[in-house]
């Protein structure tokens, strides 16, 4: 009897064992799909709500350039002042420094001028709409009767760029357009 007793508890242990590891391997199983189901689409809208949050915030920014009164009175002026030319060249030079923009730009609507603050230069350059389709692209807006207008191109090394172009107006007229580009890869890096 102490033998079937011993070969009874034996049959027991390794009955529930084999239980333990079946329950383990499904609960395994259930969890990782699960995981996948729920977790996974989350992390998407996550980082989709980072990559808004940035876009947004560019926006932001090019719209506070636009409503800027210096910038608006150095547009009227012809870009006549040199103290409104430092201000913007120094505020160029904060947005790219410390909020990490790629390029930030100014575009004169009424002499076609350029300023671009790209890798701590300032630059100035004319600019001709006919033969350049990024330009063309960034006063076509214009007719849109848009605030402001988010485009997602490829930089000269075939990597995406967001570029968000706001438009300067002063009294219903069109002195320009600025804003900011910001690399994808940037965004996603955050």
């Amino acid at each position: 009897s102490n033998t079937v007793i011993i070969i009874g508890c034996i049959l027991l242990a390794v009955a529930l064992l084999i239980a333990y590891i079946t329950s383990a391997m499904i609960i395994n199983e259930t969890t990782f799909y699960e995981s996948k189901r729920h977790k996974f689409p989350i992390q998407a809208k996550n980082t989709g709500s980072i990559v808004e949050k940035n876009i947004d915030e560019a926006a932001d920014v090019s719209l506070m350039m636009a409503h800027d009164p210096l910038i608006i009175h150095w547009l009227t002026t012809g870009e006549h002042d040199d103290f409104a030319d430092s201000y913007i060249s120094q505020r160029m030079d904060h947005l790219t420094k410390y909020m990490k923009y790629d390029d930030v730009f100014l575009i004169s609507a009424q002499t076609l001028r350029s300023w671009d603050y790209h890798d701590g230069t300032f630059k100035s350059q004319r600019i001709d709409i006919a033969k350049h389709p990024t330009d063309r692209q960034m006063f076509s807006f214009l007719q849109q009767d848009r605030d402001y207008v988010v485009n997602i191109e490829n930089n000269d090394n075939k990597t995406a760029v967001i570029q968000i172009n706001a438009v300067i107006k002063e009294d219903n007229t069109i002195l320009g357009v600025t804003g900011v580009k910001i690399s994808a890869a940037q965004i996603m890096q955050k």
